[in-house]
Parts: structure tokens; C-alpha cells; sequence
């Protein structure tokens, strides 16, 4: 069993643990915490964009450049590029998504 640490501080138990790399994307079932789906991060991926100007906006992934310094590793799409701690795969979804009533 592996450990996978998520971006808001959950933890999950994974047997394959392979099967997932850094910056990746989880769906996960609210209720049971079970993993149902699973984004790669890489070009191609459609991208929901959380930081500098264009937050909001989703963009497709054209490519990802990791810098062998201490600057931020890149990403870059069709008309601009953003760090990556800027940007959230979120697979083939348009947002907004649709709404949830609790």
C-alpha cells in the first residue's frame, strides 16, 4: 500500500501506486472517499487555470516544462503559459460544472 497526498491535506491508501504521478488529477465519491476517476497531468489534458490573470478560465495543455533550476516549472497553452501551481487538470469537463443541491 502507498500513501497519496492530496492538495487540501487528505491522505488516501492506493495498492497501485504506479499508476499515479505528482500533479495528477482524482475524482473522488464525496461520501466514501473512493477514488472513481483519475486525470494525468500532461499536454493534451483540459486545464481549469487557479492563479494569475487568467483565473477562471480553462485552457487545453499544449505542453509542460520542467525547469532544472529553482525557478517554477512551466505550462504552457495556445496563446499563454502560467506556472504550475497555477494549474488543475480537470479531464474532459467544461466548467462551470453542473450544480450540486445538497
Amino acid at each position: 500500500m502507498t500513501q497519496l497526498n492530496l492538495h487540501d491535506g487528505r491522505n488516501i491508501l492506493v495498492d497501485d501506486a504506479n499508476k499515479y504521478n505528482t500533479m495528477d488529477t482524482l475524482v473522488l465519491d464525496v461520501e466514501s472517499q473512493k477514488i472513481e476517476g483519475h486525470h494525468k497531468f500532461e499536454a493534451g489534458a483540459n486545464c481549469y487555470l487557479i492563479g494569475g490573470s487568467h483565473t477562471g478560465g480553462t485552457a487545453t495543455m499544449n505542453e509542460y516544462l520542467v525547469k532544472r533550476s529553482s525557478k517554477d516549472n512551466e505550462v504552457l497553452f495556445e496563446d499563454f503559459g502560467t506556472i504550475v501551481d497555477h494549474v488543475f487538470v480537470i479531464g474532459d469537463a467544461n466548467l462551470p460544472l453542473d450544480e450540486v443541491n445538497a
